[in-house]
């Protein structure tokens, strides 16, 4: 998703030594506070608990010598990101020498999440934090924003009350105040028409 391509060999995949994930959440840059690695952790799982989906997380020091996007795509299929059959698998990677985050989207969640609503994600949440030099809140605020998105489009309050229906689901809060407010409006109306 969204990939920048800066150029890389036919054969770099082979050398690259690609690391082992060790659960969700895989700091191998060391970029990430104890509390925020907390954080990611919960999120993914609460994720994974209320909707099968799985976000990885990855921070790597270089994806050298492939690009991010080469990369990205690379380790999410040797980590084999998501439910078998279901592929429905997200993830974040963050290149600290590239200065880059990509995220890679299994095919089963492509329809929440297309390239350009990942976008804007990246844009609103990622994007600020980053460019104060806060990588970790940016990663958190990345995560949260992109779970919100799959536990809502699984009908799951995967990680809490920050996954509530947004104001374009379920029934409107306006058409519900109409329609308790009627009785009243008539009553007043059949008031005020008498002598």
């Amino acid at each position: 998703v969204l990939a920048i391509v800066l150029g890389s060999g036919a054969d770099a995949g082979a050398e690259t030594d690609w690391p082992a994930p060790r659960g969700f959440v895989n700091d191998f840059a060391n970029v990430l506070s104890v509390d925020q690695a907390t954080t990611l952790q919960d999120i993914a799982t609460r994720l994974k608990e209320g909707t099968g989906a799985e976000l990885a997380i990855a921070i790597v020091p270089t994806v050298a010598p492939l690009d991010a996007k080469s990369y990205a795509v690379e380790l999410f299929a040797r980590w084999k990101i998501g439910r078998e059959g279901r592929d429905d698998g997200l993830l974040i990677l963050l290149a600290m020498a590239e200065r880059r985050i990509e995220v890679e989207v299994g095919y089963g969640l492509e329809g929440a999440l297309p390239d350009g609503r990942v976008g804007r994600i990246l844009d609103e949440f990622a994007v600020p934090h980053f460019r104060e030099g806060r990588m970790g809140e940016g990663v958190v605020a990345t995560a949260e924003a992109l779970a919100r998105v799959v536990a809502g489009t699984e009908g799951a309050d995967a990680i809490g009350a920050g996954a509530s229906t947004g104001p374009d689901e379920g029934f409107p809060h306006g058409a519900i105040a109409f329609i308790l407010s009627l009785p009243i409006l008539l009553l007043l109306a059949t008031v005020m028409k008498r002598p």
